[in-house]
């Protein structure tokens, strides 16, 4: 269903630098299949036998020292969820937010994950936009425009600002790199992106290189916390020991 797979034992020695690559090595049968969808940086697969990623380092130290096992197949968002939904078996997958509808069909560990929270995407030469602080100011400047995907949101917090100070928008249909390359182009004068995204993205777009920075604003939210997401086939037990661990390697302040 997922591919080609792999195993992996919690014994096995990941690397402690982020981004860094975590190798398969072989074991017995496994406590949970860990399901692995693309998203960079946060979730990668550089090949068959290798996962990185933000997520993935800093929840295998979690099962690394919950001592439970696991076993990477690589899916789909959409897939993910559903199997979830169906509870097909003993199967996690990291960095969900925690919502009352997937609380419904799925068990969720305490957080393991706290993002870095928002920023303003901008160039380098603009110095309009450089002289802000704050989200407030930025986006109540009616002679900036802020970039926008069509029909996403950006969280309570910005979703109401932007709406509250009718902060002129350029609306479109691309990708994040798609909407870096529109910044750097002048399409607009700046973006709200993760700052945990930010410099993966940045380098990824070579007409991007050199010409943009984050500036981190002094009243931007807290980042997203993010859980482990697992079937309820995988038991109380083992959901407690991914908590204890959670709980003594203090991941999220």
């Amino acid at each position: 269903m997922f591919g080609r797979k792999m195993k992996i034992n919690t014994s096995t020695l990941f690397a402690a630098a982020v981004l860094s690559c975590l190798p398969f090595s072989s074991a017995n049968s496994a406590d949970i299949d860990w399901l692995v969808h693309e998203r960079p940086p946060f979730r990668m697969w550089i090949d068959d036998t290798t996962v990185t990623g933000l997520f993935v380092e800093q929840a295998a130290k979690v099962f690394r020292e919950a001592g439970v096992s696991f076993e990477w197949r690589r899916s789909s968002a959409s897939r993910t969820q559903t199997l979830l939904e169906k509870n097909r078996g003993a199967i996690c997958s990291t960095g969900w937010f925690k919502t009352e509808k997937r609380q419904a069909y799925a068990k969720f560990s305490k957080p393991f994950y706290q993002g870095n929270g928002t920023g303003a995407l901008v160039r380098n030469d603009h110095t309009e936009v450089l002289l802000y602080k704050t989200f407030e100011e930025l986006l109540a400047d009616k002679h900036l425009s802020v970039g926008v995907r069509r029909k996403w949101s950006y969280g309570k917090y910005f979703d109401a600002l932007l709406e509250k100070n009718g902060t002129k928008k350029v609306v479109h249909d691309q990708t994040n790199a798609g909407s870096i390359a529109m910044l750097a182009a002048g399409r607009f004068d700046y973006l709200l992106i993760s700052v945990d995204t930010s410099d993966f993205l940045m380098n990824s777009v070579d007409r991007a290189k050199g010409k943009l920075k984050v500036l981190k604003m002094t009243d931007a939210p807290a980042g997203d916390l993010r859980y482990i997401m697992c079937s309820n086939n995988v038991s109380d037990e083992i959901m407690g020991r991914l908590n204890d661990a959670i709980d003594r390697l203090k991941l999220v302040k």
